[in-house]
C-alpha cells in the first residue's frame, strides 16, 4: 500500500537433479574407458520410496531419496588401463544453518590400474567433516584408510627400488587436514576465477596402517579471460596458470615412502605434452617418483567449440 514499492512474486520450481551418463572415449592417461554415472542432488538418504517395485518411478517423479538438499554421486568407469568405481554421499548442511555450515563428507572407491611395470589395486574409504569458513573457502578433518595391492612386477628388468621392495599388500590409515578454496565463473571448463587444494595427510600405525609418513600437496589454479564475454555469449579465450608443490617424509618405523605414495609429473593433468608419469627421475625407462614436488604451466585456452548447458543459457 505505498506508493514508492510494488509487490513482486517469484515463481520457483526445480529443475534436474538426478543425471545419468553413459560415456565411452580416450585420453594420454588412461587409454580407453567407458562411465556410467549417476548423480541425485537434492537428495534424502532417509526418504525411502514405498516398495522396491515402485522405486525407480518415484524417485522420477521426486517423491523418493528427495527433498534434503544432499548429494548422492555413483559411478563406474571400466577401461582398458583402468577400471574403478566411486560412491560418494554429500551432507552440506549438517544443522541446517544455511550459514557458516558444517559438512559430512563420505567416499568410497576402488581402482584397479595396469601400470608397464606392475598392477596396482587400490580401495579407499574417507570420512570428512567440514567446516564453512567463507562461501568460497572450506575447512575439512577427516580419516582415511586404504589398502594398496601390488602384482605383476616386471620380473625381466631392473625396477626402481622402491617398487621393488614395496610389500605386496600397503595399509594406510591416517587423518586428514584438507582446505578448499573455490571461486570460479563455472564449475566445468572454468575462464576466470580462481581454485586451490591444499591436502595433509598422516598415516601413522597407532591407527591400524603398516607403514608411516606424512604428505602435503598443494594445487592452484588461475583462469584470466581475455576480452569480454557477453551474458550468454561463447566462452572466452583465457589463459591458465597451474602450480603444484608437494612434499612427503617418512617418520617411525618406515624409512621411506611407499613406490605407489611417491610423486609423479606427466600427463594432462599436471604436465602436458609428456607422457603420463613421462617426466624424470628415471632409472632406465622406469621412473622413480620422488618424494617432493614443484611443477608449473601456463596455457593460453582458445574455444573452439560451444553448446549451450541444458536447462541455463550458460554456453561451455
Amino acid at each position: 500500500d505505498q506508493e514508492d514499492f510494488i509487490d513482486v512474486d517469484f515463481l520457483l520450481q526445480e529443475g534436474r537433479v538426478v543425471d545419468a551418463q553413459l560415456v565411452g572415449g580416450v585420453d594420454s592417461n588412461n587409454g580407453l574407458f567407458g562411465l556410467i554415472s549417476l548423480s541425485m542432488r537434492n537428495f534424502d538418504l532417509t526418504d525411502f520410496p514405498s516398495s522396491f517395485s515402485d522405486m525407480f518411478g518415484e524417485i522420477y517423479r521426486k517423491e523418493a531419496f528427495h527433498g534434503a538438499g544432499q548429494q548422492l554421486n555413483v559411478h563406474i568407469s571400466p577401461g582398458s588401463h583402468v577400471t574403478s568405481s566411486n560412491v560418494r554421499f554429500l551432507e552440506p548442511d549438517i544443522f541446517k544453518t544455511h550459514y557458516d555450515r558444517w559438512i559430512l563428507d563420505v567416499e568410497y572407491s576402488d581402482r584397479d590400474r595396469k601400470y608397464r611395470d606392475f598392477d596396482e589395486e587400490r580401495t579407499r574409504n574417507t570420512l570428512e567433516i567440514g567446516r564453512q569458513i567463507t562461501t568460497e573457502l572450506n575447512l575439512y578433518v577427516g580419516l582415511e584408510q586404504q589398502d594398496i595391492r601390488v602384482s605383476d612386477r616386471d620380473s625381466g628388468d631392473v625396477l626402481p627400488p622402491a617398487l621393488a621392495n614395496q610389500e605386496v599388500q600397503t595399509e594406510l590409515s591416517g587423518v586428514l587436514l584438507n582446505l578448499r578454496y573455490r571461486d570460479l565463473d563455472r564449475r566445468i571448463n572454468p575462464s576466470d576465477g580462481l581454485h586451490m587444494k591444499w591436502d595433509n595427510s598422516i598415516y601413522t600405525a597407532e591407527l591400524g596402517g603398516n607403514t608411516e609418513f606424512a604428505k602435503t600437496h598443494l594445487f592452484y589454479d588461475w583462469y584470466k579471460p581475455i576480452g569480454g564475454e557477453e551474458p550468454g555469449g561463447d566462452p572466452a579465450s583465457s589463459f591458465h596458470l597451474r602450480l603444484g608443490a608437494g612434499y612427503a617424509t617418512a617418520f617411525g618405523e618406515s624409512e621411506s615412502i611407499p613406490y605407489t605414495e611417491r610423486f609423479f609429473l606427466g600427463g594432462y593433468k599436471t604436465l602436458r605434452g609428456f607422457n603420463y608419469r613421462g617426466v624424470g627421475p628415471n632409472e632406465g625407462e622406469h621412473s622413480l617418483g620422488g618424494e617432493s614436488i614443484l611443477n608449473m604451466s601456463l596455457e593460453y585456452r582458445l574455444p573452439l567449440y560451444s553448446t549451450t548447458r541444458p536447462g541455463t543459457f550458460d554456453k561451455v
